[in-house]
């Protein structure tokens, strides 16, 4: 009970802050500037004319729809029963121990002149 009170918690903090996203990213100035003020500005001296702000806003918020959508599918297969505890199959990974690897005087001693000689 307490775990999907968490959950529940967790999705209506995600979707307030999916909600204000939006608005925030909507936030600017609304009088129109007549064209003849848009010439008379100063230049600036910066390449830099673009707001990264609404694009930063816009990619965090897909990140979340994103993760929360892949998180709701992810709990859906688990309850469905999709990641089943006793596997009928398992897979084909083989598990080598380090006492099997080669030891330091496995392969002789190494010749002088060699690429390994000044290691």
């Amino acid at each position: 009970m307490r775990t999907l009170l968490i959950r529940i918690v967790l999705a209506v903090a995600l979707l307030v802050g999916m909600a204000a996203a939006p608005a925030a990213a909507l936030a600017a100035p609304t009088a129109p500037v007549p064209p003849a003020a848009i010439h008379a500005l100063p230049q600036q001296a910066s390449d830099d004319e673009h707001d990264v702000l609404p694009v930063t806003i816009w990619a965090l918020v897909g990140t979340l729809i994103g993760a929360l959508a892949l998180g709701i599918l992810y709990l859906f297969k688990r309850r469905v029963g999709g990641f089943p505890k006793n596997p009928d199959w398992i897979a084909p990974i083989s598990i080598e121990r380090s006492e099997t690897f080669p030891k330091e005087g496995d392969y002789g001693d190494i010749a002088r002149g060699t690429h390994g000689a000044h290691h």
